[in-house]
């Protein structure tokens, strides 16, 4: 269904508290923490995890991690084609804790065909996310929560509104209508300020060049990007890069002198 190939699985207990720095990963990464508690920060946004939560970080996005003692996961890292993960923490009712130590024992073992297992099980995982995190449709008294929700996960996809309202079952003129009836601006309007929004996240965690920023924000070119986020904040990417960069400078300016101590490497 959604081509899932798993690269990775590895279980952790922590013996002491414990800081992982800024870091990526080529592909998603889903960890889940069975004991323990402690921070999660993903493209500088910060989330709080504990037991029997778990977070997902999408593929090339830096994120760092501190937790207790004791704290004990599971992290797998895969592949995925047709959809896409948001990144964040999520609470669980078990189930895809299941899934995940089936995954760790699976590869353990290594019995025939494991990896087509591992496959199989990685699938299901990304369809009890789907599940717990996307409202079917067929629920009208919350439908359009279920909407926001795909738009927001699939938001730098470069996706039309017209290729939206078919991948969720509306009339296109009917849904543009709804659209900006629930939240006062148009469908193509608020998918560039979520762009917009990505590309400034990339913009101020990465180097990526422009053409990979615009890629992964959703934009069909770096071109494209310049344009509407000059149009949309008044100044250039590269503008934006500079002023975040010096704002930074000028904070470490002020640091004082024992803050290099407190640092955890």
């Amino acid at each position: 269904m959604f081509g899932a190939e798993l690269k990775s699985c590895i279980r952790v207990t922590y013996q002491k508290d414990y800081f992982n720095g800024n870091h990526t990963h080529p592909y998603y990464e889903l960890v889940y923490y069975y004991k323990g508690n402690g921070n999660v920060s993903i493209l500088d946004k910060p989330y709080a995890f504990s037991s029997g939560t778990y977070s997902v970080s999408r593929p090339e996005t830096y994120h760092c991690e501190e937790g207790v003692k004791g704290t004990d996961l599971i992290y797998i890292s895969f592949t995925i084609n047709n959809t896409e993960l948001e990144n964040g923490i999520y609470d669980d009712d078990g189930t895809i804790g299941k899934l995940m130590f089936e995954c760790y024992k699976e590869l353990q073992e290594k019995k025939p065909m494991f990896q087509l297992i591992l496959n199989n099980l990685t699938e299901q995982i990304i369809i009890q996310y789907m599940r717990a995190n996307l409202r079917p449709k067929n629920q009208p008294e919350d439908s359009f929560t279920y909407i926001m929700n795909y738009i927001d996960i699939n938001a730098t996809q470069n996706l039309s509104v017209k290729e939206i309202a078919k991948n969720i079952g509306y009339n296109y003129n009917y849904f543009r209508e709804l659209f900006f009836e629930k939240r006062g601006v148009s469908l193509k309007d608020y998918l560039i300020e979520k762009k917009i929004s990505f590309a400034e996240k990339l913009l101020k965690s990465t180097d990526y060049n422009l053409s990979k920023i615009a890629s992964m924000s959703g934009f069909s070119s770096a071109s494209h990007l310049c344009s509407l986020f000059k149009k949309q904040t008044g100044i250039t990417p590269q503008e934006y890069k500079t002023t975040v960069q010096e704002s930074y400078k000028a904070e470490e300016k002020y640091l004082p002198p024992e803050f290099n101590k407190n640092v955890k490497n």
